[in-house]
């Protein structure tokens, strides 16, 4: 390998991810990974920086494929998906020492030569081929684009299971994750590594995000970017049949029709996007966090318990890994840390009937601390350790990051 005197720091490292269109996990995960790598470059399909609250510094890392030229880009870039695998498959990755891919898409098709090894953490296998989610809503597009989709999603899963058997070092950020590899990659991660937060900045007065509201003393909350596959239609629906008071963060796609639902509900607010400041001191004030999504990992959960707040989770994807249900535990029910629901019903009587007294903050925040930046951590620089020596390049790292 290239300069064997380098440390875990100097390493240059090209992190690959799909999208940097709106705040979400992924780019947490992101954010840090390059905490790990200073000198660590970032590529990805778009980005869209006043979105982010980045420094110019962190904004200099980013690079972005060719769909960033595009007209019209920032309205639909989410329809370039059949053709944004080739920014990534035609990069140059020779310069650099390691490439990490965090992929719920194609950012896994990063190609790199033989002496430049690949991690690929695997979010999901894209839902849009897989699970059949084509997040374009229920109109008229849906019913143009869903013949083309189902024209394309065979062949398109043929190259994107032939590409996952390129990664030289697979992780799954939840068992729920690596369960899915198996089945649609036929291959075992070589380990689950669960991600972090990145979540700071002073608590701040979260009044000023209810677009002219006053803030409520007792409220439910949902943080997520609005598409259709992440169900807030759901937390909506449950709060309008209990009239509790339920705050949604973020923006998206279904921004318009959420709104559509909630109107004429006082007691729905929406804030639009909101600082890491403001976000926390929602998660401190509210009375739990609706999550009512089939989520890979779901990062707002383990934010939510680092500031105490308990989450009413919907039961599907890695929520009772976060939570710490059993498997005979049949949904509603609760744990030490949260909730578990399947319909609306059920989240509505979990809503009407909840006592923030029945959870102690301090055991919420010893359970976000599994899932803690030290962990996180200690976990990749092993990974990379391992990768390190499988490829017979033990003398790269001189130290490692504790």
């Amino acid at each position: 390998m290239r300069n064997s005197h380098k440390s875990t720091k100097d390493l240059k490292v090209l992190i690959t991810t799909d999208w940097m269109a709106s705040p979400g996990g992924a780019d947490r995960l992101v954010e840090a990974l390059v905490d790990i790598f200073p000198s660590a470059e970032v590529l990805t399909t778009v980005f869209f920086p006043e979105n982010y609250e980045y420094s110019e510094e962190y904004v200099s890392k980013i690079k972005t494929t060719f769909i960033q030229k595009l007209p019209f880009v920032r309205k639909i870039y989410r329809y370039f998906n059949s053709v944004a695998y080739m920014g990534f498959e035609n990069y140059d990755t020779s310069g650099y020492d390691m490439v990490i891919s965090v992929s719920a898409g194609v950012s896994k098709r990063i190609v790199t030569d033989y002496s430049t090894p690949h991690i690929g953490i695997i979010l999901t296998p894209p839902r849009f081929l897989w699970d059949g989610e084509l997040n374009v809503g229920r109109g008229l597009l849906r019913k143009l684009l869903s013949p083309v989709a189902l024209r394309i999603r065979h062949t398109a899963r043929i190259y994107d299971y032939i590409y996952a058997q390129k990664i030289d070092y697979m992780i799954a950020i939840s068992q729920y994750i690596s369960q899915k590899i198996e089945k649609y990659y036929r291959r075992t991660p070589d380990e689950v590594i669960y991600p972090c937060t990145t979540l700071t900045g002073d608590v701040e007065t979260a009044v000023s995000v209810t677009e002219g509201k006053s803030l409520p003393e007792e409220f439910f909350l949902v943080v997520a970017r609005h598409y259709d596959y992440k169900n807030i239609a759901t937390a909506i629906r449950a709060g309008i049949k209990t009239g509790k008071h339920l705050l949604i963060t973020g923006r998206g796609p279904a921004t318009k029709r959420l709104k559509r639902l909630a109107k004429g509900h006082d007691n729905i607010y929406f804030t639009g996007h909101v600082s890491d400041s403001e976000l926390i001191g929602l998660y401190r004030q509210a009375q739990a966090v609706v999550f009512p999504t089939e989520e890979d990992f779901g990062l707002v959960t383990v934010e939510a318990l680092s500031y105490g707040c308990p989450v009413i989770g919907y039961d599907r994807g890695a929520i009772r890994e976060v939570l710490d249900f059993a498997p005979t535990d049949k949904p509603p029910c609760r744990s030490k840390y949260g909730y578990i629901f399947h319909t609306t019903a059920q989240l509505a009587d979990i809503m009407d009937g909840f006592e923030s007294t029945q959870f102690r903050r301090d055991a919420l925040r010893r359970r976000a601390e599994l899932y803690g930046r030290d962990e996180f951590v200690r976990r990749i620089t092993e990974a990379v350790d391992k990768v390190v020596k499988r490829h017979g390049m033990e003398n790269c790292i001189a130290d490692t990051l504790r």
